[in-house]
């Protein structure tokens, strides 16, 4: 959870660091939308987690925004890893326990309707 919450100054300071050692000008540019996005995915994943870790019953709008945020988590990670990977030549793939969590997005919902 903390990786999530400090996400975007972790990945700031990866490009911070990176940048300015990297000569290839599409090489940079692969790092930036790579780290822009990564940003991205932390953002909303620590919202997931919020929500996920409380030990309080959520409100029918935090329920709401739990399923907005991680049908847009899934739309994100599909994307970075499937639809419009930002680095040339790689080929990742979601491994198990990522799958695990991009599909049990459902059940935890139906939990939290149910609480």
């Amino acid at each position: 959870m903390t990786f999530a919450q400090k996400g975007n100054q972790i990945y700031s300071g990866i490009l911070e660091e990176l940048e300015p050692i990297i000569e290839n000008a599409s090489l940079k540019s692969e790092l930036r939308d790579f780290t822009e996005r990564m940003k991205a995915i932390v953002a909303v994943w620590y919202k997931v987690q919020r929500v996920i870790k409380s030990t309080e019953k959520q409100s029918i709008e935090s329920i709401n925004q739990f399923e907005e945020n991680t049908n847009e988590l899934r739309i994100l990670i599909n994307k970075i890893c499937k639809d419009d990977v930002p680095i040339s030549g790689w080929k990742p793939r979601l491994t198990r326990s990522l799958k695990a969590h991009l599909l049990s997005g459902g059940h935890l919902l139906r939990q939290l309707r149910e609480w």
